[in-house]
């Protein structure tokens, strides 16, 4: 399980996100797949993967700028 500051980092870096990257982020955080979220957005699993990809890429760009 994470520890306090681990969530309040991911809690801050999904803050950061494009509002449409951060709909798919909290909704996979909350247990959904990614064809359960893309179901439930109404987008396509392509769109949720090409979504995905800019959250990991901003997410190792976000997480180099703090350290």
């Amino acid at each position: 399980m994470l520890d306090l500051l681990d969530t309040l980092i991911v809690r801050e870096f999904i803050a950061s996100l494009p509002p449409r990257e951060r709909q798919l982020a909290k909704l996979l955080m909350s247990g959904h797949t990614q064809t359960s979220a893309a179901r439930r957005l109404g987008i396509t699993a392509r769109a949720v993967r090409y979504r995905m990809r800019h959250i990991r890429r901003n997410f190792g760009t976000w997480k180099c700028g703090r350290e």
